[in-house]
C-alpha cells in the first residue's frame, strides 16, 4: 500500500533558478536513494499567462524562457519519478507545483504551492515532504505589512483606516471660544478668606468677640472688592485673547469651510488615501515571481517602489500628526 504526504501553501513566493534546481536536487536524490540503479523521468510543464501550455520541455527550456507579456509563466508543474520497469505497477513519485494565484487561468480556488510524495516506504515519504517543506518556506514572501495592506479584508486596514479618520476629525480647525483660554481666573474669595483670617488670627490675641467679627467682615469686605477687581481683569484679558484668535482663525481658509463639510471631508478622504495605498501597493508588490527572464529586473524595479511608497507613508503619518499637534498647541 503506498503512502501518501504532501502539503498545500497560499502565502507568495519569489523563486529563482538556483531555488528551482536545488528543489529538483532534492527530489532526485530521496528517489535514487530508494533505488540507484533506477532512470529518473523529468516532466515539466508550465502555463503562460495567455493560458497557452507547454509540456514535453526541459528545465533548462524552462530556465531560458523570457517571462514577460503574454508569455509570462503563471505555473510551473514539476514531476518526478523512476522509469517503469514492469507494466502495471505504480511508481514512486514526487509532485511540485507552483501558481501564480493573480495571473493564472487555472481554477481561483487553486493554491499557490502544492506538492504530493507517493512511495511504499512511509518512512521515505515523510522525510521527503519535510525536506520540501524546508525548502519551500525559504523562497516564501515574507513581508507581512505588505501583505496586509494588499489584502483588502486585512483587520490592520480597517483599523488604520478608523485611526486616521478620528485623527482627522480630532484635528479639524474649528472657530476658538472662550473655553480654550488657558489661564484660569486667579480669584477664589473663600480660600483666599481663609488664608487672611489665619494671618490675622496669629497676628493679633482677640480677647473680645465682637472685636474679631468686626475684623473678620473688615476683611471680608475688603477680599471682595479685590476679587471683583482681579475678576474684572481676568475676564478683559480673557475677552482679548479671544477677539485676537477669531481674527486670526477668520484670515485662515479653514473659516471658509463649512463645519458640515469638514466632517465628510475627514471621513471621505481618508477612505481615497488608503483606496490608493491599496490600489498602488496591489500593482507593484507582485505577490507571486518566477525570478528569471525579465521578471528579475521588474522585480527589483518594484521593490524600489515599494520601498519608497512604505517610506512616503510612513513618514506623511508622522509628519501630519506632529504638524495636527502642533496647529492645537500654538
Amino acid at each position: 500500500m503506498k503512502a501518501i504526504a504532501g502539503n498545500k501553501y497560499d502565502f507568495g513566493f519569489a523563486i529563482d533558478e538556483t531555488e528551482i534546481r536545488r528543489l529538483v536536487s532534492i527530489i532526485k536524490e530521496q528517489l535514487l536513494k530508494i533505488d540507484p540503479s533506477s532512470t529518473i523521468v523529468e516532466d515539466y510543464r508550465i502555463i503562460y499567462k495567455n493560458g497557452t501550455i507547454a509540456e514535453n520541455i526541459t528545465l533548462d527550456e524552462i530556465l531560458r524562457e523570457e517571462n514577460y507579456g503574454s508569455g509570462m509563466i503563471t505555473n510551473l508543474s514539476i514531476s518526478l519519478k523512476f522509469l517503469e520497469k514492469e507494466p502495471n505497477i505504480e511508481s514512486d513519485v514526487i509532485k511540485l507545483n507552483f501558481n501564480n494565484l493573480d495571473e493564472s487561468p487555472l481554477d481561483s480556488h487553486s493554491h499557490s504551492i502544492t506538492y504530493n510524495v507517493i512511495g511504499n516506504s512511509r518512512d521515505w515519504v515523510f522525510t521527503t515532504s519535510s525536506l520540501l517543506h524546508e525548502r519551500i518556506n525559504k523562497v516564501k514572501r515574507k513581508n507581512t505589512l505588505i501583505n496586509n495592506i494588499r489584502n483588502p479584508d486585512s483587520k490592520l486596514n480597517g483599523y488604520t483606516l478608523f485611526l486616521i479618520i478620528g485623527l482627522c476629525l480630532w484635528f479639524i480647525p474649528r472657530e476658538p471660544s472662550l473655553d480654550d483660554y488657558s489661564i484660569e481666573n486667579p480669584v477664589t474669595e473663600k480660600s483666599n478668606l481663609l488664608n487672611e483670617l489665619e494671618k490675622l488670627a496669629d497676628s493679633n490675641d482677640f480677647k473680645n468677640p465682637i472685636e474679631a467679627v468686626i475684623q473678620m467682615k473688615i476683611l471680608e469686605e475688603k477680599i471682595k472688592n479685590d476679587s471683583i477687581l482681579t475678576s474684572t481683569k481676568w475676564r478683559e484679558e480673557r475677552r482679548a485673547w479671544h477677539e485676537q484668535e477669531v481674527t486670526k482663525f477668520n484670515n485662515t481658509v479653514w473659516s471658509k469651510i463649512p463645519t458640515w463639510l469638514s466632517i465628510i471631508g475627514a471621513l471621505i478622504l481618508p477612505y481615497l488615501l488608503m483606496y490608493s495605498i491599496h490600489s498602488a501597493v496591489r500593482k507593484y508588490y507582485i505577490e507571486y515571481y518566477f525570478l528569471w527572464g525579465d521578471q528579475v529586473e521588474l522585480f527589483q524595479k518594484n521593490n524600489k517602489i515599494i520601498g519608497y511608497i512604505l517610506n512616503t507613508i510612513i513618514v506623511g503619518i508622522l509628519i501630519s500628526f506632529l504638524g495636527g499637534v502642533l496647529a492645537n498647541l500654538l
